[in-house]
This record gives C-alpha cells, structure tokens and sequence, in this order.
C-alpha cells in the first residue's frame, strides 16, 4: 500500500496530548474530527454503500459516533457497532452518544453477519493513539471479523492495535486498514516498522489548527537540518517529540541545476574502501551509484589482493592501492570483511578529516572495537553510520527485537552514543541526530529486501558529501531519492519483485536530474536573426 506524500509532521502521543489538553477546553475537537471523518466516507456511502462503524469506550468512538451522526443525518446507510458506554467516558464522548441515539441510528453490539447487512466499508473507531496492550474480546473478536469482509477498511486516527509511535502491532488483533484518517498531525508509527503495512493511504485532518501546529513544530526542521557539528552535548537523551516526514520539497535548496563553466574537481572525489574476496561486488555496486549520481572522481580501494586494478565494467573508476591524496568523502563498508586490514583501514579513513560513511562491515568492527568507537566520537569531521537493525543492535549491544521496538530511539541512542547522523535501515528508514531531532523516509517498496541494496544506499550518499552537501540533508535525501528511486523503477515494470541494486541506481539517477530539471528556471531560446545587423 502507498502512502500519500505530503511535507509534514509527525508528533508523537505525548505531544498530540499536549495539543488536545491545550485547545480541547475552547475548540470542539471531537465535533470536528467527526466532521472530517464524516466527509471522508461521503464517497463511499454517496455510492449506496453500507458503512459499518466499530465504536470503542473512549474519544476515538466518540469521533466516529459523530462522523456516524452526521452520516445518518444525511440520509445514509450507516450502522454503529458498540457496547453501551461506561460511566467514566469523556463528557465530549457523552454528548456523541446522546446525539447518535437521538438522531435514531442503528446501534448493535456485535458486528452484522451475512445477507443485505453486510457492509461495503468498515470504519475502526476503537481505540486509537491511547492503546499499549493488547486488545481483548470482544473489540478482539470485531477486528477478526472485520479483517474478514471484503469491505473496505478505514482506521481512525490510528489503526486499533498498532503502537502510534513506534509502528509496533500490539498483539495478535491489529486493524489492517486500506485508508487511515488521522487527526491534528501525522503520527510516525503510520509511517515505519509494521505502520506502512497496517495504515494503508494516511490523510491528515489538522482540524482548523494548521498553524498552530506549524508553529509548535518549526523548529524541529531548522534543527534536524542544522550545522551537523553544532552537537548540544547536553541534549536530552530522548528522540524530540516532533518530527519529519520526508518529502522532496525539503531538498528543493540543494537539487539546482549545475553550471555551465565547471570541470570534474568542482564536484569532488568520492573514495570507497571495501571488496574484500568473494565480496567484490558489494564495491562495485557502491562505485556504480557514486558514478551516476554526479562525483567528479570516484575511486574504489578494493582488499581483495587478487582484484585486477582496472575493471572493463566500471572504466571511468579509479583502483588505487592508498587513499588519494585529495579526497572529497569516503565510505567504508561495502563488501569489506573483518579482517585485521579491514581494521586498519577503518583506522585510517577515521584519521581523514573529510565526511565518512560506514556501513555493512565497517559497522561491525565498530561494534567491537573500543579504539574504533573512540575515533568516531572525536571525529570533528561528519560521520554518517547506515546500520540495518542487526547492525544496530551490535552497536547498542541489544537485541535486534530491542531496536525494531522503538526505532526512532535506536536510530537516536545510536547517533548520540557515536556523535554521528544515522540512518537506521528499514521499513520506514529513520534519520536521527546526536541532538534527538529525526525523520522517516516513507519512500521504497518491499522489492529492495535484495541483495546490494544497501551498497547503492552508501554510494548514492557518499557522492552527496563529496559534492558537499550538508551532512544530514545529504543523509535524508539519500534514503529519499532510493526509495523513491526504487518505485519510479517499479512504476516503469522493473520490479517490484526482482529489482536489482544496479537497476535502482540508474534509476536514481534518472530522477535526480528530472528533479533538478523541474526546479530549474526555463532558459530563453537563442533567437535567429532574419538579417544582418548593421553597427555605428
């Protein structure tokens, strides 16, 4: 399923708390997230449709008891599915009840069966933001139901069962959505972990607070994109409360179309430092993106010491045997192994005072050496480190179930225990600072589970350091521009399934000029002259 892609924010629980108890005392919420939810299904019921709406205890019930009301108002087919309410729901959910039992809707409490009653589209207003455990009987028994209807599914603020901030499933009885409609701003478990899957198509209602929120969340955008040295060493531990969700329009700044009056050294010298035996092709899959996706110079330093130091396949590669002495960026990584010169060179690319990338195995034996972890930390160069989650859980020395836990506060621990950018691999990639500040990456597809995926990634981000773009833009879009690379490719039938690593990076480059191209003023047509011009 695909996610509609608008710039915007992602606020975790606390901070939708921290909203709802600061306007919830003036501005009908409930009514107007009703409203909106009502508007959304008017689609489906204005095609005859019937709309079954599971109503749970609290104020995500009371949202679509509202949305219900007003539907029926309408003249449509609508039935509520709940129990009767207890005495300790809000007054706000008290005065939803009290209106959809006036107004004469249908109300049961177990879901419609078979015949003319079975419903089109199922609408999931049970619990919402506020649920972290598991979901019992007979709301349990209701999603089951639900999930078997061919109907349409719709989730309401968040998908019943899934964790809002983390995009966890929450025991075995998850509502899997086809659309969800969610309320004041985006929330990041729709957007990583198991959220994509679960959340289907998000749209976001800001209920008439737009700029409110805006203003709330300004801040996190100048400072997930700040000086990446400008590190607060005495920063909260804990990821920000607001966050991004990637878009293009965040890099519009760096994606300008390039001079005319330039040569190669005007856009760096890209180095790659892996491709031990057997493992070549993780370096030349790296070399390749960084090729394509613009570095004036590449150069692959492979460990194998049978590798030919001219490749016929890559001719435009350099294969020295030592790092140039003018280097742009480097990247360590791919295909690199873990024996003792894979240390050494992992020590000397730390030692380059020039933006580094490590990656696959260069994580690895950050993991494990001491000495190593020391040298990232007082690197005062930018370190960018590309984990997946088993990676990341041998730098955190956690479990990797620890990590897909919360993967906003992995990528974050991470970023803060080596004082460097992460980008934590995934479903959902999360981008994160020493700082805490973060952001999702909502694009890619399930076809780039392959092999030399993330070698591409580390090609395609070392050629934007080495072209100099900011660290943690040049992180972002990275993971940016590859997904959505890999579904430009899908799009033209390369893939999903069987899409290449080499087939997403001549993708990559393929829309990384369309987008300079769109940004790029139109040039004026040199005009023909019909005659010749006479001068004084």
């Amino acid at each position: 399923m695909t996610v509609k892609r608008e710039a915007r924010w992602l606020l975790t629980v606390n901070a939708i708390r921290a909203l709802e108890a600061r306007f919830l005392p003036h501005i009908p919420l409930m009514q107007r997230a009703g409203a909106a939810l009502a508007n959304h299904l008017r689609r489906w019921a204005e095609q005859g449709h019937r709309i079954v709406l599971l109503c749970g205890p609290g104020n995500n019930g009371g949202d679509g008891l509202v949305a219900a009301t007003r539907l029926h108002e309408l003249g449509f087919s609508v039935t509520v599915v709940a129990l009767e309410p207890s005495e300790r729901i809000s007054p706000e959910a008290r005065t939803a009840w009290q209106d959809w039992r006036a107004c004469g809707g249908e109300t049961r409490n177990t879901p419609p069966q078979v015949g003319a009653d079975r419903p089109a589209v199922i609408v999931d207003a049970l619990f919402g933001i506020g649920l972290t455990r598991p979901i019992a009987n007979p709301y349990r028994e209701w999603i089951h139901w639900a999930l078997s209807q061919a109907a349409i599914r719709v989730a309401v603020d968040v998908p019943s069962g899934l964790d809002a901030d983390t995009g966890m499933r929450v025991g075995d009885a998850v509502f899997e959505a086809h659309e969800t409609v969610t309320f004041l701003a985006d929330k990041p478990g729709l957007h990583t972990h198991d959220g994509p899957d679960v959340a289907g198509v998000v749209t976001v209602y800001h209920l008439g607070l737009n700029d409110e929120i805006a203003a709330q969340c300004s801040q996190q955008q100048y400072a997930l994109f700040a000086n990446e040295e400008s590190w607060d060493e005495t920063a909260s531990s804990e990821p920000a409360s607001a966050g991004i969700l990637l878009d293009r329009a965040l890099f519009s700044l760096w994606l300008t179309p390039r001079k005319r009056n330039v040569h190669k050294g005007c856009f760096g010298h890209a180095v790659i430092i892996g491709g031990a035996s057997g493992m070549r092709g993780a370096l030349h899959l790296a070399a390749r993106s960084a090729l394509y996706l613009g570095s004036g110079k590449v150069s692959a330093i492979t460990l194998a010491k049978e590798a030919p130091r001219f490749d016929p396949t890559l001719p435009e590669v350099m294969w020295p045997t030592a790092l140039p002495q003018t280097v742009s960026a480097i990247a360590i990584g791919p295909g690199l192994g873990q024996t003792s010169d894979a240390v050494r060179w992992l020590e000397e690319a730390l030692a380059v005072s020039v933006p580094l990338v490590i990656d696959a195995d260069g994580l690895n034996l950050l993991a494990q050496h001491a000495t190593l972890q020391r040298a990232v930390t007082e690197r005062r160069a930018p370190t960018v480190l590309t984990p997946h989650p088993g990676e990341a859980a041998r730098l955190l020395q956690t479990p990797p179930r620890e990590v897909q836990k919360n993967r906003i506060a992995a990528a974050v621990a991470i970023a803060r225990r080596y004082r460097c950018v992460v980008i934590l691999k995934g479903c959902g990639s999360v981008i994160a600072t020493p700082n805490g500040h973060w952001a999702i990456n909502p694009t890619g597809h399930g076809g780039m589970a392959s092999g030399g995926m993330g070698d591409t990634l580390t090609g395609i981000l070392v050629t934007l350091l080495a072209q100099g773009w900011p660290c943690v833009a040049a992180a972002a879009f990275a993971a940016y521009l590859h997904g959505r690379a890999a579904e430009d490719a899908a799009q033209m039938e390369v893939g999903p399934v069987g899409l290449t690593a080499s087939e997403t990076a001549a993708a990559a480059r393929r829309l990384f000029n369309r987008w300079i191209a769109d940004g790029a003023p139109r040039a004026q047509p040199v005009r023909s002259l019909s005659h010749t011009p006479s001068f004084p």
